[in-house]
């Protein structure tokens, strides 16, 4: 079987820069880790990782602690999972579904003694208690999308998602834009605010309760709406979800869509391309988000000096724009 010397000697470089490519956790150009591992593709190299953990007694085992099984979360870990293979670690996912389960989940983690963590959205206090915990080992750990500041993260620029989708409805020329949705979470009214402020619109905020329930708030909200003067030519909705249901309302009232409303969601689900008319989004970066999870963690384990913003970045979103604006 191939080994480390085997691919340093077909990609042309040594066994210590063949170590640092295929682990990621080192100083390696660009040019020199596609070549080093298109070598051990060709060489069809497998790394053990059971003898690794034994000859360093480093664990070769990444846990990822999941509290949902949202769809949107399976790109984040196909990027994860990416990242990590690519530098010799294995992925154990952990479900949390409840309260009840999380410390049989933490002990299950903690005993298996990973190289590091990566942490799911979760509810704030379950998210602070397992933190803790991680903390308290003093274990490598990113936390996906959260909100709690200080931490190591990666974020989503909703704001800017937002504020793009808004202007994409002033450059079509729609003037009375309404946003729809839950008001205290400000991730996605921030960008409506800003978008609003540099066209000089007036602000049509209609507040819908959290979640997805109230589907009869959001129709009753809709119906509110559209019986206003002048009433919106276009809504942003806080979700795909919340979008569909303010589709409903509209055809339900005759509203010819987008020539007399246009409708906007966030998110990019798997239903938002068959919706009726195929609905305008804003896609988050779930796969760049894995991918710079599974990065930062690897950065982390490999001792790197944290840069001056710590182990925090934040990716922007994209607005895939279909038939209803």
């Amino acid at each position: 079987m191939p080994g480390l010397k085997e691919i340093a000697q077909v990609a042309g470089v040594s066994i210590r820069t063949v170590k640092r490519a295929l682990s990621q956790t080192g100083p390696v150009s660009e040019e020199t880790g596609r070549r080093v591992r298109a070598a051990a593709r060709r060489l069809e190299y497998r790394p053990n990782l059971a003898a690794r953990s034994l000859k360093t007694g480093a664990s070769s085992e990444i846990v990822v602690l999941m509290h949902s099984t949202d769809e949107l979360h399976m790109d984040k870990l196909l990027g994860i999972e990416s990242v990590l293979r690519a530098a010799g670690f294995s992925v154990l996912v952990l479900f949390a579904l409840s309260e009840t389960e999380e410390s049989h989940v933490a002990e299950a983690m903690l005993t298996r003694r990973p190289a590091g963590a990566i942490l799911f959205p979760a509810p704030s206090n379950r998210l602070q208690s397992m933190l803790s915990l991680i903390l308290k080992q003093k274990l490598p750990y990113v936390v996906l999308d959260t909100r709690l500041e200080g931490v190591n993260a990666v974020r989503i620029d909703r704001a800017q998602g937002v504020e793009e989708a808004v202007r994409h409805l002033a450059a079509q020329g729609r003037r009375h834009i309404a946003y729809v949705g839950p008001i205290a979470d400000r991730s996605r009214l921030a960008g409506y605010e800003r978008a609003l402020a540099a066209f000089g619109m007036p602000s049509i905020v209609a507040e819908t309760p959290a979640g997805s329930s109230g589907a009869n708030e959001i129709e009753n909200a809709v119906r509110h709406l559209m019986r206003a003067t002048p009433s919106p030519d276009a809504m942003q909705a806080y979700s795909d979800t919340l979008a569909m249901t303010l589709l409903r309302t509209l055809h339900a009232l005759g509203a010819r869509i987008p020539d007399e409303v246009a409708v906007v969601g966030f998110d990019n689900r798997a239903f938002a391309s068959l919706a009726h008319p195929p609905l305008t989004t804003v896609a988050q970066p779930g796969r760049d988000i894995g991918e710079a999870a599974g990065t930062l963690l690897l950065r982390q384990i490999a001792g790197e000096k944290p840069p001056a913003q710590g182990w925090t970045v934040t990716l922007s979103t994209r607005l895939i724009a279909r038939e209803s604006a």
